[in-house]
């Protein structure tokens, strides 16, 4: 069975056109936005444009010093995929996504020796967010996640870590990451 959609069904600002390919995008929200725009493919295999459901998965590549006894922001340097290029992975380690929803944070931090005390946090727009983990009793690795909802437009999100002594992370891929992925659209 086939449905027609015709523009007069289409509310709320949706539209419908091509994209480069030729295959059709359905898309919903403000002019402009991706927010549920889905791609129709000349197979009629419905999926959603990946500029419009972001996510990202970025591991340290690159030792870095945890200070005693601080907050410490996590550096990133190498991304395993970035949907939407919305993972800064050369200045700033943040994610910045361009649709408004909820996403789901995840993250962890090895050190190399072992550590009195680990905690892990998400930071929302530069001030702590969620408290995702605290490792106490000797442990050398953290990890945890955590949902935030964000505009779409200024939010971006960073991970940060604490070690109770002088810490240098394992930059591999398994150990020290951080990742996300819309889960649902604002």
């Amino acid at each position: 069975m086939a449905t027609t959609i015709n523009a007069g069904d289409l509310t709320n600002g949706a539209s419908i056109s091509s994209d480069t390919t030729g295959a059709l995008v359905l898309q919903t929200g403000a002019a402009g936005s991706k927010v549920a725009a889905l791609t129709i493919s000349a197979a009629g295999v419905v999926k959603p444009l990946d500029s419009a459901w972001p996510a990202f998965s970025a591991y340290q590549s690159t030792l870095q010093s945890i200070s005693a006894s601080n907050t410490n922001k996590l550096s990133f340097q190498t991304e395993e995929f970035d949907t939407a290029n919305a993972f800064d992975s050369t200045t700033n380690y943040r994610f910045t996504p361009q649709v408004a929803g909820y996403y789901q944070i995840s993250g962890g931090f090895q050190v190399a020796t072992s550590a009195a005390d680990l905690r892990l946090y998400v930071y929302k727009i530069g001030s702590a967010y969620k408290n995702i983990n605290t490792s106490v009793a000797a442990s050398n690795w953290t990890a945890g996640s955590c949902l935030v909802f964000m505009n779409g437009s200024t939010d971006y999100v960073e991970l940060f870590g604490y070690s109770s002594l002088l810490n240098n992370t394992n930059p591999v891929s398994s150990a020290t990451y951080f990742q996300g992925c819309l889960v649902r659209a604002a």
